[in-house]
């Protein structure tokens, strides 16, 4: 089948994950919106609100190995399709916190567990078994939903906490979320299951040989060590440039202005995964923040120096996603593509979330964030190297619209 055949026959599947995927973010993306009114209306401190925080990822790095292994046995249709309502639920459930940090614990953990049923690797599954010649693209699209997640959620939950409070402001978010997914899964998010999984009387096969190949441990420990830098300077982005002279107002503007690269590089990386050899993008996206901390440490870096920066740190953020994703859905069995994908999301989480903390840490004992990038700099080294390590391979050639260059 053709890219165009593809796209002819399954378009609506990338957009509904490109929404789906952006549900279960609503409550990290939109905390920093809630966090003063709730924390001055029941007198807790900023950590204690991020507590809830802290749960939601404690549980899901706990549990979404297993979530993943039940997408595998029941498809990524009839995974959704239980998860959407109790997903909604859970969220418009933080509307009812009273101030008792129990309570705040027990939504957290009950808001954990609801997105097990709407995890990532469900809508990245439905998109990859129904796209091949084009899956670049496609995956980019569903991917996209990240970046929608971080530019909206803000904005929507800014303006009900304004006109409603945000006790409304949730179950809002909740219902406006469900009633635009909910329908669309229902009528159109029908993927096909992959032809092997479709012997339904075949047990799934063991992931433990997985576990064992190269292509696993390449993958997540590329993805994990630039998941760590790459997060440490997006969420450092503010202080950084502020030491460069910056007032806060433009600061802010070039941390948006990453957050919107972020999708320019997914979407465009997407693009060209169908075309161009998928080492030469890997080597050049993961080595962007090689650059990008050079300019950064610049005694006398200027403005246009730092948007570019900037834009850079954005479009390796969404490139590395779509590469590491791309390679895992053409390496590993699609009937275990769940598991292998949420062992993988766990792994990339666990080096994210240390990342922005040595960062602070480094800055705080040294005063300057340089001792980082002397720090940081090896890492993005040895992610670079550990993804081209990664073997590659021919795509199929497309009769419509010509052959990929072969990977080399």
């Amino acid at each position: 089948m053709t890219k165009r055949q593809e796209w002819q026959k399954s378009w609506l599947l990338p957009l509904i994950g490109l929404l789906g995927i952006s549900g279960p973010a609503a409550m990290v993306y939109s905390s920093g919106v809630f966090m003063v009114e709730i924390t001055e209306e029941f007198g807790w401190s900023r950590a204690q609100f991020s507590s809830a925080l802290t749960i939601q990822m404690l549980l899901g790095l706990g549990l979404g190995p297993l979530a993943g292994r039940l997408l595998d046995r029941v498809g990524p249709r009839r995974m959704v399709m239980v998860g959407i309502l109790p997903f909604a639920f859970a969220l418009g459930l933080f509307g009812l916190s009273n101030g008792e940090m129990w309570q705040w614990w027990l939504l957290a953990a009950f808001y954990a567990l609801s997105t097990l049923g709407v995890i990532p690797a469900a809508w990245v599954m439905a998109t990859m078994v129904s796209f091949r010649a084009s899956r670049g693209l496609a995956l980019s699209v569903v991917l996209a939903g990240i970046g929608l997640a971080t530019a909206l959620w803000p904005m929507i939950a800014a303006q009900l906490s304004a006109s409603i409070g945000w006790r409304l402001a949730f179950p809002v978010m909740a219902a406006g979320w469900a009633l635009i997914v909910f329908p669309l899964a229902l009528f159109f998010f029908k993927p096909p299951l992959p032809d092997a999984a479709e012997k339904s009387s075949l047990p799934l096969p063991p992931v433990g040989p997985i576990f064992r190949t190269r292509e696993f441990w390449c993958l997540l420990g590329a993805g994990g060590l630039f998941a760590s830098v790459q997060l440490a300077l997006i969420i450092h982005l503010v202080p950084i440039v502020r030491e460069a002279g910056l007032d806060l107002s433009t600061a802010a503007s070039l941390a948006g202005l990453a957050g919107v690269c972020s999708i320019i590089g997914r979407v465009g990386t997407g693009l060209l995964l169908d075309w161009v050899p998928t080492r030469l993008l890997a080597l050049v996206a993961f080595s962007l923040p090689l650059l990008v901390m050079a300019i950064f440490n610049m005694d006398a870096a200027s403005l246009p120096m730092l948007v570019a920066a900037a834009a850079m740190l954005g479009i390796a953020a969404g490139a590395e996603t779509d590469i590491v994703t791309y390679l895992a859905t053409r390496k590993f069995d699609q009937r275990v593509f769940g598991t292998v994908y949420s062992i993988f999301q766990t792994g990339f989480a666990i080096c994210a979330s240390m990342g922005p903390l040595l960062a602070g840490r480094i800055f705080d004992v040294s005063g300057s964030y340089s001792n980082y990038y002397l720090f940081a700099v090896p890492l993005v080294l040895l992610s670079t190297l550990l993804i081209m390590l990664v073997p590659t391979e021919s795509n199929e050639a497309s009769p419509e619209l010509g052959t990929r260059v072969s990977d080399v």
